[in-house]
């Protein structure tokens, strides 16, 4: 038996995600729907799409920023900054930009609160493998 969501049901969805920082064109927000439409309930459909987003987040920083982050000899706050203030940082040039955030969001598919998540949740500080003790982002 298939089950028919009401569009009202469907929207309950939405806010419920939205609320956990999944946007509406967020691809875990597609197969929450897609999950929810199939049969899941609504508070398993949501649980199962915001365990997805963590996991991708957590792939991300690991694939993504902490590699770039140690590469430019950056903490991961450091690189935070850089890459979502869309203004690249290079200590060796700083004339010359080494990357934009064009770039961090290609590398991560993620939304535009991504780096509004790391810092309150925290996760800048944990396994932060670049020394914090590095020299502050300089400004201009």
């Amino acid at each position: 038996m298939i089950n028919v969501r009401t569009p009202q049901e469907v929207e309950a969805l939405r806010l419920r995600l939205e609320q956990s920082g999944i946007g509406r064109t967020n691809p875990r927000a597609h197969s929450a729907i897609r999950d929810f439409e199939d049969g899941l309930d609504l508070e398993e459909s949501a649980a199962r799409a915001v365990r997805h987003e963590a996991a991708a987040r957590e792939m991300w920083i690991s694939n993504a920023l902490d590699p770039w982050a140690k590469r430019h000899g950056l903490t991961r706050a450091q690189a935070l900054s850089v890459a979502f203030d869309d203004s690249a940082f290079n200590p060796a040039n700083p004339q010359r930009d080494q990357v934009t955030l064009k770039d961090l969001h290609g590398w991560s598919g993620q939304e535009h609160g991504f780096a509004a998540y790391l810092m309150g949740e925290g996760r800048v500080e944990v396994a932060d493998e670049v020394d914090n003790e590095a020299a502050p982002r300089p400004a201009g």
